[in-house]
């Protein structure tokens, strides 16, 4: 953000004096005749309000902008004085940066994953305390999802920075006419989820046809180093990075080494996953599904409208398989920021809230199919969803509702610098799960030199 200079100051230091002068000046004027009263206050022209602009930015989509467009008037309506500009936003988080730089950024943006905590860094964020306090209710506190709440709150000081804006939850999608060819029944409550072996043999029912060969079938299609590895880790008392201390990557842990070792087995012992020496580096989980490639993909609610409008098979959901310590699912980081600049840091937490509240909590979910954040809307997103797409009368929707009763969701973890953290794992996490060469020790050695980077990093600024 822009500091005033020398030159600026003296600048706007004179133009100051020289306003204060024509005041002083003004003020020895011939004075009006006393015999002339003044006119009541009820008499006197009432002052021009002026209009307070809101630049608001959301994702570039249009779903994003239908739904601004279908309920924006009732927040304008509620707040005459205020206009509210909709911007779809640029994918290059350097472009926001420049607007900050510049004193031109929107007064409320959305961020997603790690990009809200290093816009935090960085000084642009307002801290939304205060207004919490002052304007939300403990049973509001309630609706909406405590990770999600949580995640962006500073380590060191416990400032929230970040607001919900929806809540996506990760499953399991099945192709039901490969299931029931493979005699693969499957579960429909977190609490009747898979183990991990259960699933193993799971997907090599579901796996067909010769390796390497055209019409090759896997059982399963996952990401890999992704927000979506979480959930999993999490069920088996593993952690991406120490909780009480964001500069110590967990990895080569015991618990965390287990699970990473499985995932090695199914995509390079068992070929139960796909690899990209198998598939091609360009091959997306999403699409390998809708292409009958994969026989089930781990995925998100948010992919249910492209899931209802395109998918050409009967498909359904199911819980993520899960080791001993717990049942957790992914809760998502999209997330509401205001900038710390703005000009009008009231109107923009009163925005914030509209886009976090019933309304517009809709509103997305028909246009775009996502959970709403607060709890008491989703049965009316299940409803909207059915009534949008009759596909889905019969996908398990209440999946997604049991895992926000129970807050399952959990958001990534971050460490203290998560692009240094990408830097170093994510070329480790190719060469293992990507190109099978080397076990997933290499992880752990890796995870010792993030470690060692993250703490030297840290102590040169505190």
């Amino acid at each position: 953000m822009r500091r005033l200079n020398r030159r600026d100051f003296l600048r706007l230091s004179t133009a100051a004096v020289t306003a204060a002068m024509m005041v002083a000046c003004q003020s020895t004027a011939t004075p009006a005749p006393m015999e002339k009263e003044e006119k009541s206050e009820e008499e006197r022209p009432a002052a021009p309000v002026e209009k307070v602009h809101i630049l608001y930015q959301d994702w570039p989509e249009e779903s994003y902008r239908q739904a601004w467009q279908e309920v924006g008037h009732i927040f304008t309506d509620a707040h005459p004085h205020t206009e509210v500009e909709y911007l779809g936003r640029s994918d290059e988080q350097e472009k926001l940066l420049a607007q900050f730089m510049a004193g031109t950024a929107p007064d409320i943006f959305e961020t997603c994953c790690g990009d809200g905590r290093f816009l935090w860094k960085m000084g642009n964020l307002l801290v939304l305390d205060p207004y919490v306090e002052k304007t939300i209710a403990e049973e509001d506190m309630k609706d909406l999802p405590a990770s999600q709440i949580e995640f962006w709150r500073v380590p060191d000081t416990d400032e929230l920075y970040g607001w919900p804006k929806y809540q996506g939850n990760l499953a399991i999608f099945i192709n039901l006419e490969m299931a029931s060819e493979a005699g693969v029944t499957y579960p429909r409550k977190w609490d009747e989820a898979w183990t991990p072996d259960q699933y193993h043999e799971v997907l090599k029912k579901l796996t067909q046809g010769e390796l390497g060969q055209p019409g090759r079938i896997y059982g399963g299609g996952r990401y890999q180093w992704s927000d979506q590895d979480t959930p999993f880790l999490l069920s088996n008392g593993a952690h991406f990075v120490n909780p009480e201390d964001d500069t110590e990557c967990w990895l080569g842990k015991p618990e965390a080494q287990e699970v990473l070792e499985f995932w090695r087995v199914l995509r390079w012992e068992d070929h139960t996953l796909p690899n990209p020496s198998e598939v091609g580096e360009a091959a997306v989980v999403r699409s390998q599904f809708l292409a009958r490639e994969v026989a089930t993909m781990e995925e998100g609610s948010w992919a249910l409208k492209e899931m209802a409008e395109v998918c050409p098979f009967s498909w359904d959901v199911a819980p993520l398989y899960h080791w001993p310590t717990g049942v957790h699912t992914l809760a998502t980081s999209d997330g509401w920021h205001i900038w710390k600049e703005t000009k009008s840091p009231d109107v923009a937490w009163e925005l914030m809230l509209f886009l976090s509240g019933p309304v517009y909590g809709k509103a997305i979910a028909k246009a775009d199919f996502l959970q709403p954040a607060r709890l008491s809307l989703m049965d009316d997103y299940i409803q909207i969803l059915r009534e949008q797409a009759p596909t889905l009368e019969k996908v398990n929707l209440e999946l997604f509702k049991e895992a926000r009763e129970s807050n399952l969701g959990r958001p990534l973890e971050l460490y203290w610098n998560q692009s240094v953290a990408e830097e170093i794992m994510k070329p480790v996490f190719q060469q293992v799960f990507g190109l099978g060469k080397g076990g997933v020790d290499a992880i752990a050695q890796a995870c010792d030199e993030l470690t060692e980077r993250l703490r030297a990093e840290k102590a040169k600024v505190s």
